[in-house]
Formats: C-alpha cells, sequence, structure tokens
C-alpha cells in the first residue's frame, strides 16, 4: 500500500514565516520574553544569549518548515485528528523536558502556548492557502 501526498509549498513556506514571525514577538521582552528569562533555570543574562543567537534563529526558521511540512503532511492523510494528535505530543514532550530539565511550569506554559499558537497559523496557512 502507497500513501501519495501532495504536497503544497506555499501553505509551508507562508505558515513557516508567520510561525518564526510569531516567535519573535512572542518571546520580545515587552510580551513573554522577559519572564521567560527569569523563569530560566541558569538564570543566565541577556548578554550571554548573545553567542547562540544566530544558531538559534536559524534553527528556528529550519524547525519551522519542517513542522509546516509535517502539519501539512498530517493534514492530507488524517485531516484535523493527526494534527490534534500532533498537538498532544508536542504539549506532552515539551513537559516531559521541562520536567528533566528542572524548569519551571511558567516556562513550560510560554513555550507550550507558542507552539500550540505556532501550530494555528500552520493550519490557518494550509487551510487559507490550499
Amino acid at each position: 500500500m502507497s500513501i501519495i501526498i501532495s504536497v503544497y509549498w506555499l501553505p509551508i513556506i507562508v505558515g513557516a514565516g508567520l510561525a518564526f514571525a510569531l516567535g519573535m514577538v512572542w518571546y520580545h521582552p515587552s510580551v513573554f520574553g522577559t519572564k521567560w528569562m527569569a523563569e530560566q533555570p541558569h538564570r543566565k543574562f541577556p548578554d550571554a544569549y548573545q553567542t547562540g543567537m544566530k544558531a538559534g534563529m536559524i534553527a528556528s526558521l529550519i524547525d519551522a518548515v519542517l513542522v509546516a511540512t509535517l502539519v501539512t503532511a498530517l493534514f492530507s492523510i488524517l485531516y484535523y485528528p493527526g494534527v490534534i494528535l500532533l498537538g498532544l505530543s508536542i504539549l506532552a514532550g515539551t513537559f516531559a523536558a521541562g520536567a528533566f530539565q528542572g524548569r519551571t511550569l511558567r516556562i513550560w506554559m510560554i513555550d507550550a502556548g507558542f507552539l500550540m499558537a505556532q501550530l494555528a497559523i500552520m493550519i490557518g496557512a494550509l487551510r487559507l492557502l490550499t
């Protein structure tokens, strides 16, 4: 049995771009960035984050493209249940990782909230552009 998936590049690119932009706003100091930084277990000062900022931004953009592609594939095969399953997996996985890393519930709520908003943007781009 083979499954043929049509890949719609426009919603992937638009969804990934919007999700990346959302991350820049979400983690801005005037939104959640200051609270997120204050809750970090290692309590680094903002200057310490500057060294990894470029690599982190590139990794975030690559991640957004990969997640948008996964959302498109899951939506093509399983429709909403597939994307809901992905969302639940993201919530459980980030919670477990945060618990092992000693992160607070507030950090998880900020990060998981962003990931769910990112997922919603990607679904919206997919629905509007296909």
